[in-house]
């Protein structure tokens, strides 16, 4: 979920996550320890952690190694957060390392997330950007199994009203019940655009900005919620909103639960996951 941070604001994603710049010429001494062996640690109320079986940890690195390989090979740099490999992870690039993903002939942008939404997001409805093995596809699965679907964000209407504030300049009034529209959804569930305040844009400086799904979890929440694929009510009896996320991240890309649920629900194996995730890609 790194790219998911970084894209934006880079510099403030270095500080506030950790990430470590993977340099040129670097790669296998690193590679190992860039792929997890356990995801993401959840909310102590849920599940702790949870174990990737080995075909999703041989797609991860896969997916990782190609992802450094594709800046690295322009001299850019990639931006990975490091982990302490288990024996499993370490076996497992062991047996992969050395393979990519490509696209008539060219290794990918192969991006990642933790969880996608019913649906993949297509790299044009996120970053403009319209990579022909980026875009949307179904991941229903993601309902009956993955821990990031359905998640729920309370706020109170008085930190909705700040973050707005803050974030846009817009000054809410009146029943918050109002004060939030979703006009169109993309991708299957993602919110392609939105009113709040009854406005369609902001200004950020000189700048006009489009009230989007994405433009509202990062600029306007400042990633308080896990997705830009979500639902948001007004509950007046508290005088809160609940916010429910669908996926964990920008969703473009390979899931990573979503290759665990391949893997140990469908019996896919790393190429497989790849395939689906990536379409119309190639791995050797």
């Amino acid at each position: 979920n790194v790219y998911d941070k970084g894209v934006l604001q880079p510099q403030k994603a270095l500080s506030r996550w950790g990430i470590t710049i993977i340099p040129p010429k670097s790669l296998p001494d690193f590679l190992d320890i860039v792929v997890k062996d356990k995801r993401y640690k959840e909310d102590a109320n849920l599940v702790a952690l949870v174990a990737l079986i080995e075909e999703a940890i041989k797609a991860q690195a896969i997916a990782a190694y190609t992802y450094i390989k594709y800046y690295n090979q322009n001299n850019q740099n990639a931006y990975v957060v490091f982990k302490t490999p288990s024996d499993k992870v370490t076996r497992c690039v062991k047996e992969v390392i050395g393979k990519g993903i490509y696209y008539n002939g060219s290794l990918i942008q192969a991006v990642y997330c933790a969880s996608s939404a019913g649906s993949t997001a297509s790299s044009v409805n996120v970053w403009g950007v319209d990579y022909p093995y980026l875009r949307s596809v179904s991941t229903e699965f993601d309902a009956l199994y993955d821990i990031n679907y359905g998640r729920k964000a309370t706020f109170s209407s008085a930190e909705i009203k700040n973050y707005v504030l803050d974030n846009t300049g817009i000054a809410l009034s009146g029943d918050p019940s109002t004060w939030f529209a979703i006009t169109s959804r993309i991708d299957g569930n993602f919110v392609g655009s939105m009113t709040i305040g009854g406005q369609e844009t902001y200004y950020n400086g000189s700048k006009s900005v489009k009230i989007t799904g994405r433009v509202f979890r990062e600029s306007i929440l400042e990633y308080n919620i896990r997705s830009a694929s979500f639902d948001i009510v007004y509950d007046a009896s508290t005088d809160n909103f609940v916010i429910t996320t669908y996926g964990y991240g920008h969703c473009v890309g390979m899931s990573q639960h979503g290759a665990n649920i391949l893997a140990t629900q469908h019996g896919y194996n790393y190429e497989q996951i790849l395939q689906f995730f990536y379409q119309g890609v190639s791995i050797y």
